[in-house]
């Protein structure tokens, strides 16, 4: 492979087939004789050509790549000309330690936080922001960044301000969660565990958060009947705009046809195996009932951290979690000091918070009419 990535006669299709082979390859380090092609290449004018390799850096980066690969990812990084696929994987390839965030990067990696946006876009920015070190003032400019997540980006976002106790930090970081329609993705125990460290005036200012979630989660059994009571005038077209727009996401997710991701149940036929309150009910409340297959798993490690995914491939020696619609890690065996059934689905709440009931009706039809 590295001869017909070096070879200057080898066409773009076939060193983008070598490249695509180098990054599904699963291995733990990348080899020496790769290095030079693997460079070579990220210093290509060709987009397509850089996409896939900075893709398969990317991949491999596991195996700490060393400073040639970090400088050559930081130029790509950097360079604003350049998509921001290619300069999101580039940082995500960065070990963090080597990060350089700068106030340009942050404004990028903030600006790919928004709903509008591709949910692989939005889950890259928030891979280099969660391990990225960031100071207070970093810490200030992404709180202020929480007013536009969504729900899959809003979990892991707020980890990271779980060990922080500087109360300017959670007042920022309330202020944006009350802007925020996705705040009831988040739960309440969950939510003052949090905002715990910040301090008594922080967690007064948090009041609202709280009352608002409560309110709302009571809203959602009444929106059921306010929803099932507009099936009839439900449009299948509209509802297929919403389960392919970027602010649900469905699509990332659920295969429909020989469309879209594995992550979750296949929805293909499902409108043939359940009802319109069947569906409806496992949208609003995803975590009440899991699909077999899909149940969520807990695993605690022997450092202290802790994970919520579903299982996707397991061997005697590690662990393979889907965390999100993007994020997949493995876990060591050696590393695992306690598994369980997980109690919370890694579909989140309020993903149908920015769409009106008709609309949520309009999508029920739409997975209704899949049979």
């Amino acid at each position: 492979m590295a001869e017909g990535l070096s070879d200057k006669k080898t066409n773009r299709a076939t060193k983008i087939t070598i490249i695509n082979a180098m990054s599904s390859s699963s291995m733990k380090s990348i080899p020496s004789f790769w290095r030079k092609p693997l460079l070579d290449q990220l210093e290509t004018s060709d987009s397509v050509l850089l996409n896939a390799t900075v893709s398969a850096v990317h991949q491999l980066s596991s195996s700490n790549p060393n400073n040639e690969f970090i400088s050559r990812l930081n130029t790509i990084a950097n360079n604003a000309k350049l998509s921001s696929s290619v300069r999101l994987q580039a940082l995500a390839a960065i070990p963090p330690a080597k990060q350089r965030i700068n106030e340009a990067i942050l404004s990028f990696l903030c600006s790919n936080l928004s709903t509008e946006i591709s949910v692989h876009l939005r889950s890259l920015a928030v891979d280099v922001l969660t391990v990225a070190p960031l100071d207070k003032n970093n810490l200030l400019i992404v709180a202020d960044s929480m007013k536009i997540t969504g729900p899959m980006e809003l979990k892991r976002l707020m980890k990271m301000f779980e060990k922080s106790e500087d109360d300017q930090i959670g007042h920022r970081l309330v202020n944006a969660l009350l802007q925020n329609p996705a705040l009831t993705s988040l739960t309440i125990e969950k939510l003052k565990q949090q905002l715990s460290g910040f301090g008594e005036d922080v967690i007064q200012q948090s009041k609202p958060l709280i009352k608002r979630i409560e309110k709302e989660n009571a809203d959602k059994i009444k929106k059921i009947e306010d929803v099932l009571a507009l099936i009839s005038n439900g449009d299948s077209r509209r509802g297929q705009k919403v389960f392919h727009s970027t602010k649900t996401s469905c699509i990332a997710c659920h295969g429909m046809g020989y469309l879209g991701g594995r992550i979750g149940p296949d929805l293909t036929r499902i409108g043939s195996i359940r009802t319109e309150r069947d569906l409806l009910e496992s949208i609003l409340f995803p975590s009440v009932s899991f699909v077999r297959s899909y149940e969520p798993v807990m695993i605690a490690t022997e450092d202290g951290k802790i994970y919520n995914g579903v299982l996707k491939d397991e061997t005697d020696n590690e662990v393979h979690l889907q965390l999100d619609a993007q994020k997949t890690i493995r876990i060591p065996v050696s590393e695992i000091e306690e598994r369980q059934p997980g109690k919370l689905s890694i579909m989140p709440e309020g993903l149908l918070k920015n769409y009106s009931t008709q609309e949520i009706a309009d999508l029920i039809v739409f997975l209704k009419a899949s049979k």
